[in-house]
């Protein structure tokens, strides 16, 4: 009998140690921290998370090998997307473009698993604007660099040729 009563009470606590690691997996919301930075028609996307991530990190409606990026198991997963990809090129990845704006904008999703769609996965709309300014007016003036050479707007330079260097201001104060 007391064999039995131990075999049991081993049993019971087994059952109440899986039930509560059980219930802390639930508990814990998947809630990750995703940053952007967006720099020369590139937007690298990092998402950190609290546990370890072996889901995927993809923009919505494209799982393509140059839009996608899976967990490795470690808190930190980034993804790097090309903004100026062109429809049907193999790096396009489903950026809208704000033809009046010049902003980027990409709908992420981050599943906790690999293939499965799930509830708890997460969805972002990632946006990259032009860097601009409050002038006096309290107005936004964005500043566009562009290179001219004998006055016109060039797209390929040269090391030694001469260039001019002109700096745009939309809005400006004056």
């Amino acid at each position: 009998m007391e064999i039995r009563g131990k075999a049991s009470l081993a049993l019971l606590v087994f059952t109440f140690i899986q039930t509560v690691s059980s219930q802390t997996l639930v508990e814990q919301d998947f809630a990750p921290v995703v940053t952007a930075t967006c720099k020369a028609g590139y937007m690298t996307i990092k998402v950190a998370t609290n546990q370890t991530f072996v889901g995927a990190l993809h923009a919505r409606d494209y799982r393509t090998p140059s839009c996608i990026s899976y967990g490795n198991g470690t808190h930190l997963t980034s993804l790097v997307i090309n903004m100026l990809a062109n429809q049907g090129s193999p790096d396009y990845c489903g950026v809208f473009v704000n033809n009046k704006t010049e902003e980027r904008s990409l709908p992420i999703a981050v599943r906790i698993h690999r293939t499965l769609e799930l509830a708890d996965d997460k969805l972002y709309v990632i946006t990259c604007g032009k860097a601009g300014f409050k002038n006096a007016r309290n107005e936004t003036s964005l500043v566009s660099l562009k290179l001219l050479e004998k006055g016109k707007r060039v797209q390929e330079v040269y090391y030694s040729r001469p260039y001019t260097l002109r700096a745009d201001i939309s809005r400006p104060d004056g």
